[in-house]
């Protein structure tokens, strides 16, 4: 999310460029780094690609109970995020199905 004030569980963090997110009294309140930085990270370390994706959707969904989430099969919530091969930034996101970003036409739908 850009920088601003959000709403996590009923608590108002603050996120500003460059710093974690904060809660009110200046605690912090999680990571603001990308998702697909994160993954292009830990691959540039060494890590394989088949296994740092399997670390962001199928490990968490399963350890979450989530059946319909972390693969792409029948039946599956079709939520997925489309990585450029070589930096592994996101290029476009699916939720249910439906494309809410392209970095092509730099598109969001609500």
């Amino acid at each position: 999310m850009p920088p601003g004030e959000y709403d996590l569980g009923g608590q108002t963090v603050v996120v500003k460029e460059g710093d974690p997110a904060r809660r009110v009294d200046g605690t912090i309140a999680g990571a603001t780094s990308r998702l697909d930085t994160c993954v292009a990270n830990v691959v540039a370390s060494g890590i394989s690609l088949d296994e740092a994706i399997a670390a962001v959707t199928s490990v968490p969904a399963r350890a979450l109970g989530q059946a319909s989430l972390g693969h792409l099969r029948p039946g599956a919530a079709a939520d997925f995020v489309l990585l450029e091969a070589d930096e592994l930034c996101t290029q476009q996101t699916w939720i249910r199905g439906t494309k809410v970003f392209d970095r092509e036409r730099l598109t969001v739908r609500d």
